[in-house]
């Protein structure tokens, strides 16, 4: 049986469908991201060849973004590792992460490089990482701001200064997400 926030995002996805919002191909966008690993897998992006590789529990860095089965929503998301060794909710597509928030330790060599040339025009400081329909992270080079879109809850937030608050429409504070757009959703 489905949880009623999967029915309600069938529901919502079926709409955006019919009223042409949204292609068949996202519909099954998260079958293009299935891994040969078991949801106790965690894993972490290796940026430098946008690869993904398996993290000892351990190894885990609070407030880094892994990649981990979610039971709530029965498929792999990314979210970042809490204090208390748990994840937060499901990031869904639109998010955008600082560089800094990732766990690389790959070569250093290859991480600076990578660094360097995703600030090449930043004067140096955090480039941003938006997640897109594909669960894949591309550099984002517009950005300005974090900002989180949880699918779990249907909530945007973005971040100013330190705290992330919640992003409303004037229906309330759940979005939709289909064809790289955010819509009020009821």
């Amino acid at each position: 049986m489905k949880s009623p926030t999967a029915v309600r995002w069938l529901a919502v996805l079926a709409l955006a469908a019919l009223a042409g919002l949204v292609s068949p191909t996202l519909l099954a966008a998260d079958d293009l991201q299935r891994q040969p690993y078991g949801p106790e897998v965690v894993l972490r992006w290796e940026p430098t060849d946008d690869s993904l590789a398996p993290i000892a529990p351990e190894q885990m860095k609070v407030g880094c973004i892994y990649n981990h089965f979610n039971r709530r929503l029965q498929r792999r998301v990314w979210s970042y590792l809490r204090a208390d060794r748990r994840f937060w909710n499901a990031y869904g597509p639109g998010t955008l992460q600082e560089d800094t928030r990732f766990d690389l330790v790959g070569p250093q060599e290859e991480v600076l490089k990578w660094l360097k040339k995703i600030r090449r025009d930043r004067q140096d400081r955090p480039a941003y990482l938006k997640l897109d329909a594909n669960n894949r992270w591309t550099l984002d080079e517009t950005a300005g701001t974090a900002a989180i879109y949880d699918l779990e809850t249907g909530m945007r937030w973005e971040r100013h200064h330190v705290c992330y608050i919640p992003v409303v429409h004037v229906c309330g504070d759940c979005w939709g997400y289909a064809e790289g757009q955010y819509f009020p959703w009821d």
